[in-house]
C-alpha cells in the first residue's frame, strides 16, 4: 500500500509535535529544578543550571520553529 504525501507530511508533522512536547517538558522539568536548587547553591553553580535552563530553552524554541517551517512547507 502506498501512502500520499498528505499522509506522510502529517505524520511528520505529529513526530515534530512530539518532539516540541518532550522537549518543553525538559524545559519545565530543567526549571523547576533550577527554582529550588538556586536557594542552596553557590553562585558559580547557579550560574551553570541557569545555563543549562537556557538551553533547555533554546532546544524548545528549535523544536517549535521545525514545527512552523514543516508546516508552512507542507501545508498540514
Amino acid at each position: 500500500m502506498q501512502r500520499s504525501p498528505r499522509t506522510i507530511t502529517c505524520e511528520e508533522k505529529a513526530r515534530l509535535l512530539r518532539e516540541h512536547a518532550a522537549a518543553e517538558s525538559d524545559y519545565y522539568r530543567a526549571i523547576h529544578v533550577l527554582s529550588t536548587a538556586l536557594q542552596s547553591l553557590s553562585k558559580l553553580n547557579s550560574n551553570e543550571l541557569e545555563d543549562f535552563a537556557a538551553g533547555a530553552r533554546k532546544i524548545v524554541e528549535d523544536a517549535w520553529e521545525a514545527v512552523e517551517r514543516h508546516t508552512s512547507e507542507h501545508g498540514c
